[in-house]
C-alpha cells in the first residue's frame, strides 16, 4: 500500500546534471602570445608613452579568423597612436603590412552619447596556421584626467602567453597592487635618479580562463594582475573629484529645475518628494552622453547647459538631482560607483583610481537613515538599493570631506514577487485559471511606466505569457493598475485564462505539476569551477489551488529547507475536493564563491534542492 501512494502522489525528482567545466589547456587556446612586450614612459605631468610589441603564433582556424585582422582603439582627444610596424611570418618569410592594409578612422559614437574614439584596423596578409604576427605600435597620452595623476592595470592568463615583461619608468613615485595567487609573476622596483621603476614579468607560460561551462561568472582574483598609480592618497583624489562636482553645485537653480523643486515642495512625505524629484527631472531630459573630452567624462555639465539642452548623462542626473533637494532642505552628495549586476569584490578596491568607478548616483542623508538612489533610471525607487549598485564601494563627493563608503546590500524582503491561482478542471484536458500577482519593491519597476513605453494590450500578453502556455490559452483577460507613471509603487495584477494541452497523462491517472524551475537556478555540481551569480536578494512566493478534482493519495509533500544562502519550502494541503500547493523561495545572497559552491554545506543544500524541488511536486487526480 506505501509503495502504491508514492507511485499516484509524486515527487519528481531529478539529480542535478553532470558538468564538464575545466580550467583550459594549451591545448584548448586559440592563439600562442609568444612575446609581449610593453615600455610605459611617465612624464612628472601625469601623460604617457606606450611602446608595445607583440608576437603571436596562429593555432587554429578559429585564432586565423580571429587575428588576422586585428583592431586597435585610441580616443583621438587624449593621445597619439602610431603603428611603426606589422607583418606575417609564414615559413621564414616576411610579408609586412604597406599603408593599403592599414586604416585610421573615427569609429561612429554610440547612440547613448558621443565620443571620440577612433579605430585603427590592420589586416594581415598571408595568414594560415601556424602564421606569427608581429606588431609594433606607439601610443601617446596627451591629456590627461587629472594632474600628476596616472593610472594602469595588467591582468594575464586571458590568451596563452609564454612570455610578457611590462617596464614603466616614472618621473612621478609608482605604487603597485599585486594579485598573484600563483606566483606567475616576478616584480622588481627600484628608483634610479630620479625615475621610479617598475618591472613586470611572467616567471612561467599563463592561461587562466573557463571552459565548457555555461553561464560562467569569471572571478578576476583568480587571474594575476597588477594595478600601478602615481599617488597612493584617497583624500587628495577624492577632493580633486568632489572639488569639480561642487563648483557646479554651486551654480543658481535653472528656471527647469525651480519648477520641479516647487513641484516637490507640496510633498510632505519625504520619500515620494525624492521620487517625484527624479521621475520630473526624467521626465524633462534625455539620457545623452558627452565624453568627446577629458572633462566631459569626469566631470558635470552646467545645470543651466543641461537644463537648455535637456539632454544629459549620468553625472549630469546625478548633479541636477542634488542641486534640486538641496534647494529643498535634503542633505545630498553626488556618489560615484562601479555600476552593473555581477560578481563584484571590493576588498580588490585599495589604491585610487578612476576604473573603480562607471557612474554617478545620490547619496540622500535624513534624519533616520542613509538613501543610495540612483536618478538615471527611466524610473525612480528612493527607500530601495536597486541590483547593480547594491553591496559596492561608492565614493561620496562630499564638499568638505568626500570618502569611501559601501552601500549595504539589499534584502530579500525589498523584492517579493507574490502569486496566488485557483485552477479548476473543466473539461478531460482543460483548465480555467484565476490569478492574482502582486510585484512589490523593487520586483514592480519592470512593469512601472509601461504604458509610457507599450501599448496595454502588449502588457497583458507578457502577464499571460508569465503565468501560462501563451500558445494554448484562450478566452483570457487580464485587469492591470495605471501604468504611466515613472514612479515604483506595489503592483497587483489579476488575470483569467482558459489553457488546454497542460494536464499529464500517467498511468495513475491524470496530474498537474507546480513549482519546477526556480530551484534549478541553484543547483551547481561540485566540479564548477567558476563563481556564482544569484542576482539581488528577493522572495518569490506562489499559492496554486487546485479545484474539482479528487486527488488520488494524499501523502504528505510538505518540506522545508534553510541555508546561508536560499531558503526553500513547500507545503500542501488537501481538502475534500482540491488540493492547495504553496512554494516560497528565499534568496538571500546575491553571488556565491567556488569555494563555497565546493563545500560539503552547499552541495547539501543542492542535493535537497535537486531531490526535492527541481523538478517540482506532481499531483495526480480524478475528477
Amino acid at each position: 500500500m506505501l509503495i502504491r501512494k508514492f507511485i499516484i502522489t509524486f515527487i519528481l525528482c531529478v539529480a542535478s546534471s553532470h558538468v564538464f567545466a575545466r580550467w583550459a589547456l594549451p591545448a584548448d587556446a586559440n592563439i600562442e602570445v609568444q612575446a609581449s612586450n610593453m615600455l610605459i614612459n611617465v612624464h612628472a605631468d601625469g601623460t604617457a608613452e606606450y611602446n608595445i610589441e607583440y608576437k603571436i603564433k596562429l593555432l587554429n582556424e578559429s585564432g586565423r579568423n580571429a587575428y588576422s585582422t586585428f583592431p586597435l582603439h585610441y580616443n583621438f582627444d587624449n593621445s597619439v597612436l602610431e603603428i611603426i610596424e606589422a607583418k606575417t611570418i609564414v615559413d621564414g618569410h616576411e610579408y609586412i603590412l604597406d599603408k593599403a592594409l592599414m586604416e585610421d578612422k573615427p569609429l561612429a559614437s554610440a547612440v547613448s552619447g558621443f565620443d571620440q574614439k577612433h579605430q585603427v584596423l590592420l589586416a594581415f596578409p598571408n595568414t594560415k596556421v601556424g602564421a606569427i604576427l608581429t606588431l609594433k605600435y606607439k601610443l601617446a597620452i596627451t591629456k590627461i584626467d587629472m594632474p600628476k595623476f596616472f593610472e594602469d592595470s595588467f591582468s594575464f592568463g586571458d590568451a596563452y602567453t609564454l612570455s610578457r615583461s611590462i617596464k614603466i619608468k616614472s618621473a612621478l613615485p609608482l605604487y603597485s597592487q599585486v594579485n598573484d595567487p600563483e606566483k606567475y609573476l616576478l616584480i622588481k622596483q627600484d628608483k634610479v635618479a630620479n625615475s621610479y621603476m617598475l618591472d613586470i614579468s611572467l616567471k612561467r607560460p599563463v592561461y587562466i580562463s573557463i571552459v565548457d561551462e555555461k553561464n560562467a561568472y569569471f572571478n578576476p582574483n583568480k587571474q594575476p594582475w597588477v594595478a600601478v598609480v602615481t599617488d597612493k592618497d584617497w583624500h587628495k583624489f577624492s577632493l580633486t573629484l568632489a572639488d569639480r562636482y561642487n563648483k557646479v553645485l554651486q551654480q543658481p537653480l535653472p528656471e527647469l529645475y525651480k519648477q520641479i523643486a516647487d513641484a516637490a515642495k507640496a510633498e510632505t512625505d519625504v520619500i515620494k518628494k525624492i521620487n517625484l524629484v527624479m521621475s520630473n527631472l526624467n521626465e524633462a531630459v534625455q539620457y545623452m552622453g558627452d565624453w568627446q573630452t577629458s572633462q566631459g567624462r569626469l566631470t558635470a555639465q552646467d545645470l543651466a547647459q543641461v537644463a537648455s539642452k535637456r539632454l544629459g548623462d549620468c553625472k549630469d542626473f546625478a548633479t541636477g538631482t542634488v542641486a534640486i533637494l538641496r534647494s529643498l532642505g535634503i542633505k545630498a552628495n553626488v556618489a560615484l560607483v562601479l555600476r552593473g549586476e555581477g560578481i563584484y569584490d571590493h576588498s580588490n578596491i585599495k589604491l585610487p583610481g578612476f576604473a573603480h568607478y562607471n557612474h554617478a548616483m545620490v547619496k540622500v542623508e535624513l534624519s533616520d537613515r542613509i538613501l543610495w538612489i540612483d536618478p538615471t533610471n527611466f524610473f525612480s525607487i528612493a527607500d530601495r538599493i536597486l541590483a547593480d549598485i547594491a553591496d559596492r564601494e561608492v565614493l561620496v563627493m562630499d564638499p568638505i570631506a568626500p570618502k569611501r563608503e559601501h552601500i549595504p546590500n539589499s534584502k530579500p524582503s525589498d523584492f517579493m514577487d507574490l502569486k496566488k491561482q485557483e485552477i479548476n478542471v473543466i473539461a478531460e484536458d482543460k483548465l480555467r485559471i484565476t490569478g492574482e500577482v502582486q510585484q512589490l519593491g523593487l520586483a514592480a519597476k519592470n512593469f512601472t511606466g509601461a504604458e509610457l513605453q507599450v501599448s496595454k494590450q502588449t502588457i497583458h500578453n507578457k502577464i499571460l505569457y508569465k503565468h501560462g502556455s501563451f500558445d494554448d490559452i484562450s478566452e483570457s483577460s487580464v485587469t492591470s493598475p495605471e501604468l504611466t507613471s515613472r514612479i515604483v509603487t506595489d503592483l497587483v495584477f489579476k488575470f483569467e485564462f482558459t489553457e488546454k494541452n497542460t494536464i499529464l497523462k500517467t498511468n495513475a491517472g491524470q496530474a498537474l505539476t507546480f513549482g519546477q524551475s526556480i530551484a534549478g537556478n541553484y543547483i551547481f555540481n561540485d566540479e564548477q569551477v567558476s563563481d556564482v551569480f544569484l542576482g539581488s536578494p528577493r522572495i518569490i512566493r506562489s499559492i496554486a489551488v487546485l479545484n474539482n478534482i479528487t486527488a488520488a493519495a494524499e501523502q504528505p509533500l510538505d518540506y522545508s529547507l534553510q541555508s546561508p544562502w536560499i531558503d526553500a519550502k513547500r507545503t500542501v494541503k488537501y481538502a475534500k475536493n482540491s488540493v492547495t500547493v504553496e512554494h516560497e523561495y528565499t534568496i538571500k545572497k546575491s553571488w556565491i564563491d567556488n569555494a563555497t559552491i565546493k563545500s560539503t554545506a552547499y552541495q547539501n543544500v543542492a542535493d535537497q534542492l535537486a531531490k526535492h524541488f527541481k523538478e517540482g511536486v506532481g499531483i495526480v487526480f480524478s475528477r
